[in-house]
């Protein structure tokens, strides 16, 4: 029995090594950056695209501003999203993302219905501010996140980055 794994002994030791060697090949070349990146798509090739249906981003454009009469330096009035949010429940939508981060208190009358319209809504997702406070050399040295309005927050589905820096080479997923 001895004779047998004995004999195989120098295969065996062969093959940690060869993997070993591999593997640091691997972990500290461009290559292996490019495996790694590419094993993240990897999964999605062998299924169908999926479209989410009924599902509505919400975001800033330049005509929403110019027809609703909003100033581009100043948070916009909370009650727009409020009509916005009742009507998307009456029409069934099966969430509501906002591409917009709301920080800061305004009315707390208005603050406060367009929080219940949140809670009433139940599937919106909120933005946080993710900023890069300053770099050293080409990486990002200090990061924050700011998180929604609490009362907001509170009753929001979820919270979602409102901006995000890839590192060198790789892609935001």
């Amino acid at each position: 029995m001895w004779q047998g794994v004995l004999a195989k002994w120098p295969g065996i030791l062969g093959g940690i090594a060869l993997t070993t060697i591999l593997g640091l090949g691997l972990l500290e070349t461009s290559l292996g950056d490019r495996a790694r990146f590419e094993s993240y798509d990897l999964p999605f090739q062998f299924r169908p695209i999926l479209k989410p249906k009924d599902v509505v981003l919400v975001y800033l454009d330049d005509s929403s501003y110019q027809q609703l009469h909003q100033k581009y330096t100043a948070p916009w009035n909370r009650a727009y999203f409020t009509r916005f949010l009742n009507r998307m429940t009456k029409e069934g939508a099966a969430a509501v993302v906002f591409d917009i981060v709301f920080t800061d208190a305004l009315d707390p009358a208005t603050d406060q219905e367009f929080a219940e319209a949140i809670g009433n809504f139940g599937k919106v997702v909120l933005a946080s501010d993710f900023v890069i406070k300053y770099y050293a050399g080409n990486k990002a040295a200090g990061k924050s996140f700011t998180l929604p309005l609490r009362l907001l927050n509170e009753r929001a589905a979820d919270v979602g980055a409102s901006t995000l820096f890839p590192d060198e080479g790789e892609y935001i997923r």
